[in-house]
């Protein structure tokens, strides 16, 4: 029943946009959109860091969801910003090393507009498959392997049909993901890349650890393939913050270390105890070829816009 308000609603406003009776916005930069079918735990964010780190002068465009910045005029924030106030994801993609431009704010058809003001010559747009009003060249769209077994999803299997890639997450081969595959092969004829994270060497470790993901479960199994010994895990719900007396109360009662994702450390701040964020980097599976393909495509075609081909280029660092 809740899928069936919910693709009913998103069909409504795709009919209404397609044919171009909802107004929408082309940018005069490229614009790729990193989305989802399933909301939460998707590796949304994962991607985006990626992207972020392979782009020359990419601005990430972020809605900023439940921060104090959601509502207000787009914000270009900087590395120091307060995670309570543009958001835990935006907070974390602003102190990558590489220093992308993030803007945190609803309306990402201003951001997109603030984004060309401040020299960015790629936009990433977060969480964009269902923000159809700033037109983008690339839609991708991340899906974890069980997304299309009766998941809750935000608009039917079918709008992959509007995906030029697709990012399967937690895929370590493609006999790992046979199943979605095949369901994947009757709804589009995008090209599909298998994708997981991968943890550095926690081997023999004893760690206790912490998250607030919209999978915990993902980054604990992550944790044992690294080769940890998991001896006790604690969970909130998606963005929510530890406090001091929590985490000291977990160490006590563990005696172990304490890890936790890049996502959760923004969020610590005056802990006095030992805890570990943990980096994880994108590692892919298969189809990598195709992905590499289309950012070199995006940047390379004459887009129609008053930049020249060198330009678009060198958008686009390789590694």
């Amino acid at each position: 029943m809740i899928n069936w308000i919910l693709w009913t609603g998103a069909a409504v406003k795709n009919w209404l946009i397609d044919r171009g009776w909802i107004q929408t916005m082309r940018s005069e930069l490229p614009v790729i959109s990193v989305g989802n079918l399933a909301p939460g735990g998707s590796g949304k964010t994962a991607l985006v860091q990626w992207l972020a780190e392979r782009l020359n002068e990419p601005a990430v465009l972020t809605r900023g969801y439940k921060s104090q910045l959601e509502y207000k005029s787009p914000t270009l924030i900087g590395s120091i910003v307060d995670p309570k106030i543009c958001g835990d994801e935006p907070a974390m993609l602003a102190r990558l090393a590489v220093q992308p431009k993030v803007i945190v704010g609803k309306n990402r058809r201003k951001s997109a507009k603030l984004a060309k003001a401040v020299g960015a010559r790629v936009i990433i747009l977060d969480d964009g498959m269902q923000y159809r009003y700033l037109r983008r060249d690339v839609e991708i769209v991340m899906l974890s392997k069980n997304d299309l077994d009766g998941k809750i999803l935000r608009e039917s299997p079918r709008a992959l049909k509007r995906a030029d890639l697709i990012v399967i997450m937690d895929a370590y081969d493609k006999n790992d993901c046979s199943v979605l595959l095949r369901k994947l092969a009757r709804i589009t004829s995008a090209p599909v890349v298998g994708a997981h994270y991968e943890l550095p060497n926690l081997q023999g470790q004893d760690v206790a650890a912490f998250c607030a993901l919209g999978k915990p479960e993902r980054f604990f199994e992550d944790l044992k393939r690294a080769g940890a010994n998991v001896v006790a895990t604690k969970a909130k719900r998606d963005h929510k913050a530890f406090s001091e007396v929590e985490l000291k109360a977990f160490a006590k009662a563990t005696g172990a270390k304490l890890v936790c994702t890049r996502k959760d450390g923004v969020k610590l701040k005056n802990i006095d105890i030992p805890i570990t964020v943990i980096d994880a980097d994108l590692n892919f599976a298969f189809g990598y070829e195709h992905i590499e393909g289309m950012l070199r495509e995006i940047m390379d075609k004459n887009l129609n816009r008053s930049r020249s081909r060198s330009d678009h280029r060198d958008c686009f660092i390789s590694t």
